[in-house]
């Protein structure tokens, strides 16, 4: 998800400067404990120890928000630095100490996220739909908060409406949410056969909307034809396939030939490219630092993935 100004939603709910009720304190990070609203359910490890390593360095530059809670505190804002501060040893971290209601606090969460993170699209549309089902906002007004149009509010939640094998999928950023978005409205089986037949052939979005017209006009090039090999029959391959997304947490094809094969790896910036030698290579130790001035040259066909 493409990052966003501030919009008028989150400045309203902080406001602009620290007020005179606030506290601003060096709080334990073990008295803190996590927003069970927060919408991001996965933290990119290598991105936190990169901010941990900046935190040794420079210390928590911006303080996280919290509440008080009984005789502790509730993490408001700042999961990312909370985390990192950890990892970098931090005994305390700044805070900003404010009394913030139940509902303040979901929408404080749901809205920082998602206008500051890059939340994965069935994150994006769980965080709105809380904030219509437990902060009671329509769908215009979390456009309003978000500084999005109301029909992107819309098209994400429809998201939602796939099936749990599709969301997953998307979820791991090996379909996009273009892909996604022709599947909704068919039957789940129906989602999940086409999901599978987008990602053997390697369709872009066009490509899955020429697709769906042909089955609507009753030709259906997505199934087999007789003694036609198809990946997606052989449950080995496709479960290497789900292992390696899952671990590099990208887009995979494992392309079998003969009694070999090939492994496909895909990414899309040369900061993705970094992330992913980082996790094969373990090389944090800068020998890979000259490919941050390598560009990638996305084609036409790739850009609409």
């Amino acid at each position: 998800m493409p990052k966003r100004g501030l919009g008028r939603g989150l400045e309203a709910i902080l406001g602009a400067t620290v007020g005179s009720d606030d506290e601003l304190r060096d709080v334990p990070v073990s008295e803190i404990y996590p927003n069970p609203h927060q919408p991001r359910t996965g933290f990119d490890p290598a991105k936190l120890e990169e901010l941990a390593a900046s935190i040794k360095e420079h210390g928590v530059v911006q303080p996280i928000l919290v509440r008080p809670f009984g005789d502790r505190f509730e993490l408001v804002a700042g999961e990312r630095r909370w985390r990192a501060a950890q990892l970098a040893g931090l005994r305390t971290v700044p805070a900003i100490v404010r009394s913030i209601s139940d509902q303040q606090s979901l929408e404080i969460a749901l809205v920082e996220n998602l206008q500051r993170e890059d939340l994965n699209p069935i994150e994006e549309a769980k965080a709105y739909r809380s904030m219509v089902d437990l902060v009671g906002l329509t769908q215009e007004e979390v456009a309003q908060r978000i500084g999005i149009s109301r029909p992107a509010v819309s098209n994400a939640l429809r998201l939602l409406s796939l099936s749990e094998e599709v969301q997953a999928l998307l979820a791991q950023g090996v379909l996009s949410a273009g892909h996604a978005r022709t599947l909704v409205g068919l039957p789940e089986t129906e989602q999940e056969r086409l999901a599978q037949a987008i990602l053997v052939r390697g369709l872009n979005v066009r490509q899955t909307e020429d697709m769906l017209r042909d089955i609507a006009a009753g030709k259906d090039d997505s199934k087999p034809a007789r003694g036609r090999e198809e990946r997606q029959v052989d449950p080995e391959v496709l479960d290497v396939e789900r292992r390696l997304r899952q671990a590099l947490s990208t887009k995979v094809r494992l392309l079998p030939k003969g009694r070999g094969g090939k492994v496909v790896i895909e990414f899309f910036s040369s900061e993705e490219l970094d992330r992913l030698l980082d996790i094969l290579l373990g090389d944090t130790g800068g020998r890979r630092r000259p490919l941050r001035r390598f560009r990638t040259v996305v084609s036409r066909e790739t850009s609409e993935v």
